[in-house]
């Protein structure tokens, strides 16, 4: 009997310092150039940008994203042990209260309620 044997693909390489800065460096530039069109110009760019067929990143781009955060994946990061999903029936009236308060403080209303607990059970 005769054993084929299958090539495996070579592992990609990690990437080196120097590539990470040289993707940096060319997305820099990029970005420069693109804030530098007129409103015309951003338009075309961005039409030609849409029209380009995706490609997968380089290890190097990779790499970039990585260390700067992007390549996280979805939804919102955890935040202490995470949060859930309540339902709470609440006054009409004193939603209203709330509502308003949290908005004159800069709050959404989940942070005000979720605030508000925490200085109630601290005592």
């Amino acid at each position: 009997m005769n054993r084929t044997t299958r090539k495996s693909k070579p592992k990609p390489l990690k990437p080196t310092r120097a590539s990470i800065d040289a993707a940096k460096a060319a997305a820099k530039r990029e970005y420069d150039r693109f804030v530098a069109l007129n409103d015309a110009g951003k338009a075309r760019d961005a039409e030609a940008t849409a029209r380009a067929r995706a490609r997968t990143l380089t290890a190097a781009e990779r790499a970039m994203f990585d260390e700067i955060g992007l390549g996280r994946g979805r939804g919102r990061p955890v935040k202490g042990a995470g949060a859930r999903q309540i339902s709470v029936t609440m006054e009409r009236g004193l939603l209203a209260r709330v509502d308003d308060l949290a908005q004159r403080r800069g709050l959404s209303r989940a942070q005000f309620i979720a605030r508000s607990l925490e200085m109630a059970m601290a005592g």
